[in-house]
Protein backbone atom coordinates (compact mmCIF):
# COMPACT_ATOMS: atom_id res chain seq x y z
CA UNK A 1 0.00 0.00 0.00
CA UNK A 2 2.95 2.34 0.87
CA UNK A 3 4.62 1.36 -2.71
CA UNK A 4 1.58 2.36 -4.50
CA UNK A 5 0.56 5.68 -2.44
CA UNK A 6 3.90 6.66 -3.03
CA UNK A 7 3.86 5.83 -6.73
CA UNK A 8 0.82 7.94 -7.08
CA UNK A 9 2.15 10.63 -5.13
CA UNK A 10 4.82 10.29 -8.02
CA UNK A 11 2.58 10.54 -10.62
CA UNK A 12 0.81 13.56 -9.48
CA UNK A 13 4.14 15.69 -8.91
CA UNK A 14 5.25 14.67 -12.60
CA UNK A 15 1.78 15.13 -14.55
CA UNK A 16 1.93 19.17 -13.99
CA UNK A 17 5.42 19.00 -15.03
CA UNK A 18 5.02 17.01 -18.24
CA UNK A 19 1.74 18.94 -19.37
CA UNK A 20 3.89 22.58 -18.59
CA UNK A 21 6.46 21.18 -20.43
CA UNK A 22 4.04 20.06 -23.66
CA UNK A 23 2.95 23.56 -23.65
CA UNK A 24 6.41 25.15 -23.46
CA UNK A 25 7.38 23.09 -26.35
CA UNK A 26 4.58 23.74 -28.23
CA UNK A 27 4.47 27.81 -27.99
CA UNK A 28 8.15 27.27 -28.56
CA UNK A 29 8.04 25.96 -31.78
CA UNK A 30 5.31 27.82 -33.03
CA UNK A 31 7.78 30.94 -32.38
CA UNK A 32 10.52 28.88 -33.99
CA UNK A 33 8.31 28.01 -37.09
CA UNK A 34 6.76 31.78 -37.50
CA UNK A 35 10.55 32.82 -37.91
CA UNK A 36 10.57 30.63 -41.08
CA UNK A 37 7.15 32.01 -42.98
CA UNK A 38 7.78 31.06 -46.72
CA UNK A 39 7.52 34.26 -49.47
CA UNK A 40 3.65 33.45 -51.52
CA UNK A 41 4.45 31.15 -54.40
CA UNK A 42 2.17 28.71 -57.05
CA UNK A 43 -0.52 31.01 -56.46
CA UNK A 44 -3.78 29.24 -57.35
CA UNK A 45 -7.78 29.99 -56.96
CA UNK A 46 -9.95 27.87 -55.64
CA UNK A 47 -13.60 28.04 -56.20
CA UNK A 48 -16.57 26.86 -53.94
CA UNK A 49 -19.57 26.35 -55.06
CA UNK A 50 -22.96 25.35 -52.49
CA UNK A 51 -26.58 26.11 -52.15
CA UNK A 52 -28.15 27.62 -49.08
CA UNK A 53 -31.84 26.93 -48.52
CA UNK A 54 -31.73 26.17 -52.11
CA UNK A 55 -30.27 29.43 -53.57
CA UNK A 56 -26.85 28.56 -55.50
CA UNK A 57 -23.82 30.57 -53.86
CA UNK A 58 -20.01 31.09 -54.85
CA UNK A 59 -17.25 32.54 -54.31
CA UNK A 60 -13.34 32.33 -55.67
CA UNK A 61 -9.82 33.01 -53.22
CA UNK A 62 -6.69 32.79 -54.34
CA UNK A 63 -4.10 30.76 -52.14
CA UNK A 64 -0.38 29.44 -52.53
CA UNK A 65 1.31 26.06 -52.74
CA UNK A 66 4.29 27.36 -50.98
CA UNK A 67 1.88 28.21 -47.52
CA UNK A 68 0.03 24.68 -48.09
CA UNK A 69 3.36 23.05 -48.28
CA UNK A 70 4.38 24.99 -45.06
CA UNK A 71 1.42 24.18 -43.00
CA UNK A 72 1.73 20.52 -44.13
CA UNK A 73 4.99 20.19 -42.03
CA UNK A 74 3.46 21.85 -38.68
CA UNK A 75 2.56 19.63 -36.01
CA UNK A 76 -0.77 20.79 -34.73
CA UNK A 77 -2.47 18.90 -32.33
CA UNK A 78 -4.95 19.12 -28.76
CA UNK A 79 -2.42 19.67 -25.85
CA UNK A 80 -4.01 17.77 -23.08
CA UNK A 81 -5.14 20.59 -20.57
CA UNK A 82 -4.91 23.59 -22.79
CA UNK A 83 -7.43 22.47 -25.59
CA UNK A 84 -9.12 25.99 -26.05
CA UNK A 85 -5.61 27.45 -26.37
CA UNK A 86 -4.01 24.83 -29.02
CA UNK A 87 -7.63 25.19 -30.69
CA UNK A 88 -7.27 29.11 -31.04
CA UNK A 89 -3.43 28.25 -31.94
CA UNK A 90 -4.81 26.35 -35.00
CA UNK A 91 -7.51 28.98 -36.42
CA UNK A 92 -4.96 31.57 -35.59
CA UNK A 93 -3.01 31.90 -39.53
CA UNK A 94 0.70 32.51 -39.13
CA UNK A 95 1.52 31.95 -43.46
CA UNK A 96 -1.46 34.41 -44.93
CA UNK A 97 -3.20 35.94 -41.87
CA UNK A 98 -5.82 37.80 -43.91
CA UNK A 99 -7.26 34.77 -44.72
CA UNK A 100 -10.14 35.24 -42.07
CA UNK A 101 -10.52 38.63 -43.14
CA UNK A 102 -10.72 37.26 -46.95
CA UNK A 103 -13.05 34.47 -45.71
CA UNK A 104 -15.59 37.09 -43.82
CA UNK A 105 -15.46 39.54 -46.57
CA UNK A 106 -17.34 37.05 -49.11
CA UNK A 107 -19.95 35.15 -46.56
CA UNK A 108 -20.91 39.19 -45.78
CA UNK A 109 -21.21 39.94 -49.74
CA UNK A 110 -23.30 36.72 -49.98
CA UNK A 111 -25.48 37.13 -46.91
CA UNK A 112 -26.16 41.10 -48.48
CA UNK A 113 -27.48 39.31 -51.38
CA UNK A 114 -30.37 37.27 -49.55
CA UNK A 115 -30.70 40.40 -47.17
CA UNK A 116 -28.54 41.16 -44.86
CA UNK A 117 -28.39 40.19 -40.78
CA UNK A 118 -26.03 38.82 -38.31
CA UNK A 119 -27.61 35.75 -38.38
CA UNK A 120 -27.46 35.16 -41.97
CA UNK A 121 -23.79 35.61 -42.50
CA UNK A 122 -23.67 32.77 -39.50
CA UNK A 123 -26.14 30.53 -41.51
CA UNK A 124 -24.28 31.31 -44.93
CA UNK A 125 -20.88 30.22 -43.13
CA UNK A 126 -22.58 27.04 -41.69
CA UNK A 127 -23.63 25.85 -45.07
CA UNK A 128 -20.38 26.83 -46.82
CA UNK A 129 -17.88 24.52 -44.68
CA UNK A 130 -20.71 21.79 -44.35
CA UNK A 131 -20.96 21.60 -48.16
CA UNK A 132 -16.69 21.14 -48.30
CA UNK A 133 -16.46 17.42 -48.55
CA UNK A 134 -15.85 15.13 -45.79
CA UNK A 135 -12.30 13.21 -45.51
CA UNK A 136 -13.72 10.26 -44.09
CA UNK A 137 -10.10 8.48 -44.12
CA UNK A 138 -8.80 10.51 -41.38
CA UNK A 139 -9.88 9.49 -37.56
CA UNK A 140 -10.21 12.78 -35.80
CA UNK A 141 -8.28 11.51 -32.48
CA UNK A 142 -6.83 13.41 -29.74
CA UNK A 143 -2.99 12.99 -31.24
CA UNK A 144 -2.92 12.95 -34.72
CA UNK A 145 -2.22 16.12 -36.95
CA UNK A 146 -5.08 17.93 -37.73
CA UNK A 147 -4.37 19.82 -40.86
CA UNK A 148 -4.83 23.77 -40.27
CA UNK A 149 -7.60 26.08 -41.95
CA UNK A 150 -5.57 26.94 -44.87
CA UNK A 151 -4.72 23.05 -46.04
CA UNK A 152 -8.87 22.38 -45.58
CA UNK A 153 -9.63 25.18 -48.21
CA UNK A 154 -6.59 24.31 -50.53
CA UNK A 155 -7.87 20.67 -50.35
CA UNK A 156 -11.03 21.37 -50.22
CA UNK A 157 -11.72 18.66 -47.97
CA UNK A 158 -11.61 18.03 -44.26
CA UNK A 159 -12.34 15.54 -41.64
CA UNK A 160 -15.02 16.57 -38.78
CA UNK A 161 -12.20 18.24 -36.40
CA UNK A 162 -10.58 20.24 -39.26
CA UNK A 163 -14.13 21.36 -40.68
CA UNK A 164 -14.90 22.39 -37.30
CA UNK A 165 -11.63 24.38 -36.66
CA UNK A 166 -12.45 26.22 -40.45
CA UNK A 167 -16.37 27.27 -38.99
CA UNK A 168 -14.29 28.41 -35.65
CA UNK A 169 -12.11 30.59 -36.96
CA UNK A 170 -14.69 31.81 -39.77
CA UNK A 171 -17.52 32.36 -37.14
CA UNK A 172 -15.01 34.18 -34.65
CA UNK A 173 -13.93 36.63 -37.49
CA UNK A 174 -17.67 37.28 -38.43
CA UNK A 175 -17.74 38.27 -34.48
CA UNK A 176 -19.85 35.97 -32.58
CA UNK A 177 -18.59 33.63 -29.71
CA UNK A 178 -17.25 30.54 -30.52
CA UNK A 179 -16.36 27.07 -28.97
CA UNK A 180 -15.79 23.50 -29.73
CA UNK A 181 -17.68 20.53 -28.73
CA UNK A 182 -15.74 17.44 -28.11
CA UNK A 183 -17.08 14.09 -28.10
CA UNK A 184 -13.90 11.65 -27.11
CA UNK A 185 -15.54 8.23 -27.10
CA UNK A 186 -17.00 8.74 -30.35
CA UNK A 187 -13.94 10.71 -31.72
CA UNK A 188 -15.86 13.64 -33.02
CA UNK A 189 -15.53 17.26 -32.87
CA UNK A 190 -18.41 19.66 -33.94
CA UNK A 191 -18.47 23.26 -33.79
CA UNK A 192 -20.08 25.39 -31.32
CA UNK A 193 -21.74 29.29 -31.41
CA UNK A 194 -23.01 31.38 -28.73
CA UNK A 195 -26.79 31.29 -28.30
CA UNK A 196 -28.80 31.90 -25.19
CA UNK A 197 -28.64 29.05 -23.08
CA UNK A 198 -32.77 27.83 -23.17
CA UNK A 199 -31.98 27.58 -26.37
CA UNK A 200 -28.08 25.80 -26.13
CA UNK A 201 -27.15 22.20 -26.38
CA UNK A 202 -25.96 19.92 -23.04
CA UNK A 203 -26.76 23.57 -21.35
CA UNK A 204 -23.91 25.17 -22.83
CA UNK A 205 -24.73 28.16 -23.76
CA UNK A 206 -23.62 27.02 -27.36
CA UNK A 207 -25.56 25.69 -30.36
CA UNK A 208 -23.61 22.42 -31.65
CA UNK A 209 -22.99 22.72 -35.14
CA UNK A 210 -22.68 19.58 -37.18
CA UNK A 211 -20.04 19.86 -39.78
CA UNK A 212 -19.79 16.86 -41.29
CA UNK A 213 -23.18 17.50 -43.41
CA UNK A 214 -26.01 19.67 -43.98
CA UNK A 215 -27.31 19.63 -40.60
CA UNK A 216 -29.33 23.24 -38.90
CA UNK A 217 -27.60 24.50 -36.32
CA UNK A 218 -28.71 22.77 -32.93
CA UNK A 219 -29.48 19.94 -34.05
CA UNK A 220 -26.61 16.85 -32.84
CA UNK A 221 -26.95 13.93 -35.18
CA UNK A 222 -28.49 10.52 -34.11
CA UNK A 223 -24.96 9.37 -34.99
CA UNK A 224 -21.92 10.57 -36.22
CA UNK A 225 -19.70 10.10 -39.49
CA UNK A 226 -17.56 6.73 -38.83
CA UNK A 227 -14.21 6.42 -40.22
CA UNK A 228 -14.49 3.59 -42.44
CA UNK A 229 -11.51 4.10 -44.77
CA UNK A 230 -11.55 4.59 -48.56
CA UNK A 231 -13.00 1.38 -49.26
CA UNK A 232 -16.38 2.42 -47.75
CA UNK A 233 -18.12 5.44 -45.45
CA UNK A 234 -20.84 5.68 -43.45
CA UNK A 235 -21.84 6.32 -39.81
CA UNK A 236 -21.01 5.10 -36.33
CA UNK A 237 -22.74 3.99 -33.61
CA UNK A 238 -25.84 5.98 -32.10
CA UNK A 239 -24.43 9.08 -29.67
CA UNK A 240 -25.02 8.79 -26.64
CA UNK A 241 -22.18 10.61 -24.81
CA UNK A 242 -22.33 13.95 -23.38
CA UNK A 243 -19.21 15.94 -24.90
CA UNK A 244 -16.50 18.09 -23.09
CA UNK A 245 -16.61 22.10 -24.41
CA UNK A 246 -13.75 24.33 -25.21
CA UNK A 247 -14.62 27.74 -25.63
CA UNK A 248 -12.73 29.54 -27.92
CA UNK A 249 -13.78 33.02 -28.72
CA UNK A 250 -15.99 35.59 -27.36
CA UNK A 251 -18.11 37.79 -29.10
CA UNK A 252 -22.27 37.90 -30.16
CA UNK A 253 -24.50 35.47 -29.86
CA UNK A 254 -26.62 33.76 -32.31
CA UNK A 255 -30.30 34.84 -31.80
CA UNK A 256 -31.14 33.03 -35.48
CA UNK A 257 -31.57 29.72 -33.49
CA UNK A 258 -34.77 30.97 -31.46
CA UNK A 259 -37.14 31.25 -34.43
CA UNK A 260 -35.41 28.48 -35.72
CA UNK A 261 -36.65 26.68 -32.84
CA UNK A 262 -40.09 27.95 -33.02
CA UNK A 263 -40.47 27.00 -36.16
CA UNK A 264 -39.11 23.50 -35.35
CA UNK A 265 -41.53 23.41 -32.53
CA UNK A 266 -44.56 24.61 -35.40
CA UNK A 267 -43.45 21.94 -37.82
CA UNK A 268 -43.64 19.22 -35.42
CA UNK A 269 -47.09 20.68 -34.42
CA UNK A 270 -47.61 20.93 -38.17
CA UNK A 271 -47.00 16.98 -38.42
CA UNK A 272 -48.86 15.61 -35.66
CA UNK A 273 -51.81 17.62 -37.05
CA UNK A 274 -51.46 16.33 -40.81
CA UNK A 275 -51.16 12.48 -39.64
CA UNK A 276 -54.36 12.77 -37.65
CA UNK A 277 -56.39 14.72 -40.58
CA UNK A 278 -55.27 12.18 -42.36
CA UNK A 279 -56.17 9.57 -40.45
CA UNK A 280 -59.70 11.44 -39.81
CA UNK A 281 -60.07 11.90 -44.01
CA UNK A 282 -58.99 7.69 -44.19
CA UNK A 283 -61.90 6.86 -41.37
CA UNK A 284 -64.52 9.33 -43.28
CA UNK A 285 -63.24 7.86 -46.61
CA UNK A 286 -63.99 4.04 -45.69
CA UNK A 287 -67.07 5.05 -44.18
CA UNK A 288 -68.42 6.54 -47.34
CA UNK A 289 -67.56 3.50 -49.31
CA UNK A 290 -69.61 1.87 -46.61
CA UNK A 291 -72.81 3.77 -47.38
CA UNK A 292 -72.20 3.97 -50.89
CA UNK A 293 -72.40 0.45 -51.39
CA UNK A 294 -75.59 0.10 -49.46
CA UNK A 295 -77.07 2.89 -51.06
CA UNK A 296 -76.52 0.82 -54.26
CA UNK A 297 -77.84 -2.37 -53.33
CA UNK A 298 -81.48 0.02 -51.74
CA UNK A 299 -81.19 1.14 -55.35
CA UNK A 300 -80.82 -2.33 -57.11
CA UNK A 301 -83.33 -4.34 -54.91
CA UNK A 302 -85.62 -1.62 -52.61
CA UNK A 303 -88.73 -1.07 -54.29
CA UNK A 304 -91.02 -0.05 -51.38
CA UNK A 305 -91.73 3.24 -50.03
CA UNK A 306 -89.80 1.69 -46.85
CA UNK A 307 -86.66 1.01 -48.90
CA UNK A 308 -87.50 4.64 -50.55
CA UNK A 309 -87.30 6.53 -46.87
CA UNK A 310 -84.03 4.46 -46.02
CA UNK A 311 -82.79 5.08 -49.60
CA UNK A 312 -83.37 8.80 -48.98
CA UNK A 313 -82.29 9.05 -45.52
CA UNK A 314 -79.02 7.01 -46.50
CA UNK A 315 -78.47 9.83 -48.92
CA UNK A 316 -78.77 12.71 -46.70
CA UNK A 317 -76.29 11.21 -44.35
CA UNK A 318 -74.08 10.87 -47.48
CA UNK A 319 -73.74 13.66 -48.26
CA UNK A 320 -72.93 15.52 -45.06
CA UNK A 321 -70.33 12.84 -44.65
CA UNK A 322 -68.86 13.78 -47.86
CA UNK A 323 -69.23 17.59 -46.70
CA UNK A 324 -67.56 16.69 -43.61
CA UNK A 325 -64.91 15.05 -45.80
CA UNK A 326 -64.39 17.79 -48.23
CA UNK A 327 -63.65 19.94 -44.97
CA UNK A 328 -61.10 17.33 -43.45
CA UNK A 329 -59.34 17.35 -46.56
CA UNK A 330 -59.31 21.65 -46.68
CA UNK A 331 -57.63 21.42 -43.04
CA UNK A 332 -55.32 18.96 -44.38
CA UNK A 333 -54.28 20.79 -47.53
CA UNK A 334 -53.87 24.20 -45.44
CA UNK A 335 -51.50 22.42 -42.81
CA UNK A 336 -49.63 20.78 -45.48
CA UNK A 337 -49.17 24.34 -47.54
CA UNK A 338 -47.87 25.88 -44.15
CA UNK A 339 -46.09 22.96 -43.35
CA UNK A 340 -43.65 23.26 -46.74
CA UNK A 341 -43.72 26.99 -46.58
CA UNK A 342 -41.92 26.99 -42.61
CA UNK A 343 -40.07 23.72 -43.88
CA UNK A 344 -38.65 26.10 -46.90
CA UNK A 345 -37.83 29.18 -44.69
Amino acid sequence: NYSMKRENKIRLMIYPVLLATLAAAGAIYLRHTRDTIPTPEGGKTVSFSWKHNNTPLSFSIPLYQSYYDWYKKQKPALYIGRESESIREIITPVCDPSLPGRLASKIRSLARQEGMTRDREAEIAVSFVQAIDYDFTVSPSRIQRYSYPYEVLYKQKGNCAEKAFLLVMLLNELGFETAVFHFSEERHIGAGIGVPEEYSNYDSGFAYIETSDNFRIGSVPVEFPSISGPERAGYSSPVIEKPVLYPVSGGEPYLGIIGKTETRKALSRLKSDITSLQGEINKKTAELKSLRERINELRNFGHTQRHAERLSSLTEEYNLKVEDLNRLKSRHNSAVDTYNHLARK
